[in-house]
């Protein structure tokens, strides 16, 4: 399922990261139609969701935060957590 295979995707980018999600909080969210890219074009985007936390010390630290993938390539293309919007760029 094309879910499964995105979720995938996104733990194993989180592990090369090394942004550890709480367990078991990776999930496929929503396609999201429309999506405004930097380039000023929009596309259609898959969402991941996950939790993760950001300070080990308290239990405030634990966050949100969303992958979005290319609906049409399925690459993943940038990540939103409280603290910053990155592009995602592989090697």
């Amino acid at each position: 399922m094309l879910e499964e295979t995105l979720v995938r995707k996104v733990s194993e980018y989180l592990e090369k990261i090394k942004l550890k999600p709480l367990n078991g909080s990776i999930e496929y969210l929503k396609l999201k139609k429309n999506v405004p890219q930097k380039d000023g074009t929009e596309k259609d985007m898959h969402v991941i969701g996950f939790l993760s936390n950001f300070n080990e010390e308290n239990t405030d630290g634990i966050k949100g935060c969303s992958i979005y993938i290319d609906a049409k390539t399925n690459d993943l293309s940038f990540i939103v957590t409280p603290y910053y919007m990155k592009d995602i760029e592989l090697l």
